[in-house]
């Protein structure tokens, strides 16, 4: 009997956290509402949740530190179903500002869920690259971008033509082999 009550609690803590997201933190500690739009969803980049308000999303990186790091979403977000279930997802270019040097990029899916957009985790493409698309063939996203050549110094352009490509596997965003 005791086991079965302790059984039942654990499901009811595990189901808690399941479909739509308690409405987390938003700019200034507000509570908000989940997102309507892809430009207003959290991502999950380097394993931290980042909440985005209009494209964009500043962090402090201590407390009482005035140092921030600016999260941005570059360029238009591309529209199209990368779940197969019908609706309008998107594929995104997220820019990372540190107080440091250089600009990381990253790529991300914002899936649209019956509450709102979810967004994925980011996947990095590189520190002070130049992108060049980002687009969706038949469910599956292609970022090209151009890169320094093997050996190169970060202060030398960007000249070598890349293309990675990533697809939506159980409503998770993974790198995919090149097709």
């Amino acid at each position: 009997m005791r086991t079965s009550l302790i059984a039942a609690a654990l499901l009811v803590l595990l189901g808690a956290g399941c479909g739509q997201p308690e409405n987390g933190p938003g700019p200034a500690g507000k509570k908000r509402a989940p997102a309507q739009r892809v430009e207003d969803a959290i991502y999950v980049i380097e394993g931290r949740p980042v909440t985005f308000d209009d494209g964009t999303a500043i962090v402090m990186d201590a407390p009482g530190s005035s140092a921030a790091t600016t999260f941005n979403i570059f360029g238009t977000p591309v529209t199209a179903d990368l779940d197969s279930d019908g609706d309008a997802d998107a594929a995104l270019t997220i820019t990372v500002d540190t107080p440091g040097t250089g600009t990381f990029f990253y790529v991300a899916a914002a899936i649209k869920e019956d509450w709102g957009y979810r967004g994925t985790e980011a996947y990095p493409l590189g520190d002070r690259i130049a992108p060049q698309t980002l687009e969706v063939r038949e469910g599956l996203i292609v970022a090209n971008y151009a890169e320094r050549a093997e050996g190169e110094p970060m202060t030398a352009p960007p000249s070598v033509g890349v293309s990675r490509f990533y697809r939506i596997v159980e409503g998770q965003l993974q790198e995919a082999p090149q097709p």
